[in-house]
């Protein structure tokens, strides 16, 4: 059983023990149902092709990749359009990165380490002015910087995804670990994004149900429409967007962290970890956060039927076995 608390599992443990548990503890996933178009598979795809390019000078997603992940055509012709336009738009990079082959650990508590994959990091001599991409530009100090990339959705709001990044805790995970495996401060990271246009979209998708539906199924209703799906009446945008102008975007972001903010964020992870040893030593059971179940943003939870029913994923119809945190052990 792995001993470590890294980002993701921290993530799922925050917003539902009991989640964390099906997933990490029992390693209980949803299974596939043909390919897969979603954003992970996108940013996995994308992040193994940069991987390929910076080891093989290839611009071609690896087929190991392709063969893992099971992408639908468009998803991987996305993928394949992403990593062009990034190996291009920063083929002068004016850093010398040094590149972490191995997941890094991190003193967090007694019998639990803290974890992150750090891909690359990069030293700065003097104050370096970067330009963002997005109008304006930043200053990196002399220090350290971790370099990670992120692909997103056009439909995230750029300036809400930049706020995010101010307290994600990815960030203070990755510094703490290079910290660590460096014996010095790290200054913060520079985030490369890779924005995937928003995709046209013939369908609506219901407020209520959630369920997408041609735009011409729609029953008009006074001055709104009826879901073909659940009949709940509401406004739809009956406007019918053009295709065209379906280009990715490029830019970056500066993260940084002061000393107290990762002090904060390291007591706040070990309490966590704390929390998985008592449920690891069968003094504290995973709770359920019934309030994620069905989530009015998001979509539902996977584990919202089985647990609904008091059931474990694993005696459910549609889950299977599968290794968490592949790559820890790959």
């Amino acid at each position: 059983m792995n001993k470590f608390l890294d980002y993701s599992q921290w993530k799922s443990y925050n917003h539902c023990p009991m989640e964390w548990y099906e997933k990490y503890r029992e390693q209980v996933r949803q299974a596939p149902t043909g390919q897969s178009a979603d954003a992970m598979t996108l940013g996995s795809l994308v992040h193994a092709g940069i991987q390929h390019f910076r080891e093989k000078q290839s611009t071609v997603i690896p087929v190991e990749a392709i063969d893992e992940f099971n992408p639908t055509p468009e998803c991987l012709a996305w993928a394949q359009e992403l990593l062009l336009g990034y190996t291009r738009h920063y083929a002068n990079e004016a850093f010398t990165k040094y590149y972490c082959e191995e997941p890094l650990k991190f003193p967090l508590i007694d019998g639990m380490d803290g974890l992150a994959k750090v891909d690359c990091y990069f030293d700065v001599a003097e104050d370096v002015t970067i330009e963002t991409g997005l109008g304006d530009t930043f200053t990196l100090e002399p220090g350290t910087w971790i370099h990670e990339y992120k692909t997103k959705a056009a439909s995230k709001d750029v300036g809400k995804y930049i706020a995010s990044w101010r307290t994600n805790m990815q960030a203070c995970f990755q510094m703490l670990a290079l910290e660590h495996q460096l014996n010095r401060p790290v200054s913060g990271l520079i985030v490369n994004v890779l924005e995937k246009p928003q995709d046209y979209q013939p369908k609506r998708t219901c407020k209520t149900c959630k369920v997408a539906s041609e735009l011409r199924d729609w029953e008009p209703s006074g001055t709104q429409f009826a879901c073909p799906a659940c009949q709940a009446v509401q406004d739809i945008d009956t406007v019918v967007k053009s295709k065209i102008n379906r280009v990715p975007k490029y830019y970056r972001i500066m993260v940084k962290r002061n000393r107290q903010e990762l002090e904060l964020a390291k007591t706040e992870m070990a309490q966590v970890a704390t929390d998985i040893l008592a449920i690891d030593a069968g003094t504290r059971i995973p709770s359920r956060n019934t309030e994620a179940c069905i989530d009015q943003i998001f979509r539902p939870c996977v584990y919202s039927e089985p647990h609904g029913a008091l059931r474990s994923a694993a005696s459910w119809p549609g889950f299977i076995k599968v290794e968490a945190l592949r790559y820890v052990t790959r």
